[in-house]
């Protein structure tokens, strides 16, 4: 239990005014539960306070609003950065077609999510192609139209429900549909020769 003497040795100690120590417990308990439940606990007397606890408690509003400063710091950070991520997503969405050419043009890969979209969104998708045949993928081709040219670009497609679309990132590839002729023979009849 705190003496008198105690109480004056401290607030001699600290530069302190029993008015003062008041103000700071009372300011204290606005922005602390835990300051207000200790100040509760001894009926609002400062006083009755262990010296210890009144030593932390010259620094510790600055210590509780420099926490809460950088929370809110922290959260304002974690608000802008949504933000960002937001206007970047709602961007690359606007302007996917513009991004993507200019990614071409600049011999620049394309990445799997760029792929996916591609051969997903039927503003692109002209058709696919099997290449290859595996247990529970096919590699295909799939060909798209972007301004006014066609691209290939290659994904394996899932053959079952448990198997997932895979893409990676690649180069798109400017292709041209050429007609292509094939020669297919068959065995005729020929008119007038009977069967013996």
């Amino acid at each position: 239990m705190n003496t008198n003497s105690k109480i004056q040795e401290f607030l001699n100690k600290h530069n302190q005014t029993d008015d003062g120590m008041k103000a700071i417990w009372e300011e204290l308990v606005k922005i602390s539960e835990t300051a207000n439940c200790i100040y509760k606990s001894v009926k609002q007397n400062w006083r009755k306070i262990p010296l210890h606890l009144l030593e932390e408690s010259l620094t510790a509003k600055e210590k509780i609003l420099a926490k809460r400063e950088e929370k809110e710091r922290k959260k304002i950070e974690q608000q802008t950065n949504q933000q960002i991520k937001e206007q970047n997503t709602r961007y690359y969405e606007e302007h996917f077609e513009e991004i993507i050419l200019k990614k071409i043009e600049n011999k620049e890969k394309l990445t799997a999510k760029d792929v996916e979209w591609l051969v997903n969104d039927d503003n692109f998708y002209i058709e696919t192609v099997v290449i290859d045949k595996y247990d529970w993928t096919e590699l295909v081709n799939t060909i798209i139209k972007l301004g006014g040219k066609y691209y290939r670009v290659y994904w394996q497609q899932a053959l079952t429900e448990n198997q997932e679309d895979f893409f990676e990132s690649q180069f798109a590839v400017e292709v041209e549909k050429k007609a292509k002729i094939i020669e297919i023979n068959e065995w005729v009849e020929i008119k007038g020769a009977e069967n013996g």
